[in-house]
C-alpha cells in the first residue's frame, strides 16, 4: 500500500521523504528513485544498508554537487555517481582527463593516477 502512494502524482515531497524512512527496503528504493524526494533525504539514503537503495540515491538528480564529488572520490558508489544526470560538465571533463592519465597496475587493473 505504501509503495502505491509513490505512484500517485498528487503525493507531496513530504510524503516521499517520510516513505524514504520506511522499514521496507523496497519502499525506500522507490522513494530514492522518486523525483519529488528532497535532496537531504537522497543524501541520507546514500547510507542505507541496502546497496540498491544507495545506488538509486547516488543517481538522484537533486543531490548537491559537493556530495556527488565526494561520492566520486570514494569506492562505494563512485561508478553510479558518475552516471548522475546532475553531474556538472566540468566534473565530467576532469574525470575524462584522469582516465587518460590512468596507468595499469602490475596485475592489469586500471588505476587512476592523480597528478
Amino acid at each position: 500500500m505504501r509503495r502505491l502512494a509513490l505512484d500517485d502524482p498528487e503525493s507531496t515531497p513530504d510524503l516521499v521523504e517520510r516513505l524514504s524512512r520506511d522499514t521496507s527496503e523496497e519502499v525506500r528504493y522507490r522513494a530514492a528513485t522518486d523525483p519529488r524526494l528532497p535532496a537531504v533525504a537522497a543524501a541520507r539514503l546514500l547510507e542505507d544498508p541496502h546497496e540498491h537503495v544507495r545506488q538509486a540515491a547516488a543517481l538522484h538528480p537533486c543531490l548537491p554537487v559537493r556530495i556527488l564529488t565526494r561520492l566520486l572520490r570514494g569506492t562505494g558508489n563512485a561508478e553510479t555517481a558518475a552516471r548522475n544526470p546532475a553531474l556538472p560538465v566540468e566534473v565530467m571533463r576532469r574525470m575524462a582527463e584522469l582516465m587518460q592519465a590512468s596507468v595499469r597496475a602490475s596485475d592489469g587493473r586500471r588505476v587512476v593516477k592523480f597528478v
